[in-house]
């Protein structure tokens, strides 16, 4: 046998064992829309959080994995019923899934109230200036308490975050709401129904998502947390953080001179905020986020007295009690 064909026979036996040993790899790629057949972001993976791909504004995904690893392929999306197939019924060319409106049920909150009148409010930080920046890695998560005491039934319209000029352009990241814990006091259950994915496109900008069909109860005050994450078209990419910068509320990382990720910006406000933080180093085997630590937010302004806050908000209406 002539040494070409034993260095293409060898290539071929390789090639072949090398299928074997780590399964096929199969690409998946289509687009989640909804019963208009308009795209709708979301995401794609296996229950166990071992794979988790999201699409881009339009619903499209691409991307490869080992199919002998994702016997279940989970698509979802904000404010959808999510859907589970198995892989050998997925199409091998493009796929196409339509998901259905998720149903909502209110605790015992109408705006329809006779004889009420309807007023909306602002928790959060919605304008101004940032003066510090939280320079995070990918699955770093920050999270804060934004109160809305005349509001127990209230519902939130818009959630929002203020992305700086640092890091841009950059991954997605997500924006989720919790209600506080009764025991911990800290983020509790998670009341978005799924993953809300947005990033900013320059920089200097505030970023917002709509959630007023989403019937999210603001229950007297939620945490709203900002989720750094790998997204659609969107890879790791190491900013340096400008020398000398302040860096609140990275804890064990507040050493580090790169960061992964857009940049959230801080700034001042009276009262001392409640700022909870968790840590990607603090993920588990199967991607699921560590424990919440309570975070000392930094001290000082104009007159000392003031406290640094991330800079994210929601609207909300609520009825007169």
């Amino acid at each position: 046998m002539r040494n070409g064909n034993k260095i293409w026979l060898l290539t071929f036996v390789a090639l072949v064992l090398c299928q074997v040993a780590h399964g096929e790899v199969r690409r998946f790629f289509g687009r989640i829309i909804n019963r208009a057949g308009m795209g709708i972001q979301g995401e794609v993976g296996t229950r166990d959080g071992h794979y988790r791909f999201h699409t881009n504004a339009e619903g499209v995904f691409d991307f490869t994995a080992d199919a002998d690893s994702m016997p279940r392929v989970i698509f979802a999306a904000m404010g959808y019923d999510a859907k589970e197939f198995a892989v050998e019924d997925l199409y091998e060319d493009s796929i196409i899934v339509e998901l259905k409106k998720h149903e909502h049920v209110l605790d015992d909150f109408s705006l329809a109230a006779k004889g009420k009148k309807l007023h909306m409010a602002t928790s959060g930080i919605s304008s101004g200036w940032h003066n510090a920046s939280c320079y995070f890695n990918i699955y770093d998560e920050i999270a804060v308490y934004l109160p809305a005491d005349d509001a127990p039934n209230g519902l939130i319209h818009e959630v929002g975050a203020y992305i700086t000029h640092d890091g841009v352009p950059g991954n997605d990241f997500k924006i989720h709401i919790f209600k506080p814990d009764s025991a911990t006091h800290g983020p509790g259950e998670e009341i978005t129904d799924s993953d809300l994915v947005v990033h900013g496109r320059h920089g200097g900008e505030w970023v917002t998502a709509d959630l007023t069909k989403k019937l999210v109860q603001v229950h007297g005050g939620v945490y709203v947390s900002v989720e750094w994450i790998v997204g659609s078209g969107n890879n790791y990419f190491p900013v340096d953080i400008p020398k000398g910068y302040a860096n609140y509320y990275s804890g064990e990382d507040s050493l580090r001179t790169v960061c992964n990720g857009q940049v959230l910006g801080l700034a001042w406000q009276q009262g001392q905020p409640r700022v909870y933080r968790r840590y990607a180093s603090e993920r588990d085997g199967a991607g699921t986020p560590g424990p919440w630590h309570l975070t000392l937010p930094h001290k000082g302004g104009h007159k000392g007295q003031d406290w640094m806050v991330p800079m994210v908000y929601y609207t909300y209406s609520y009825v007169d009690r």
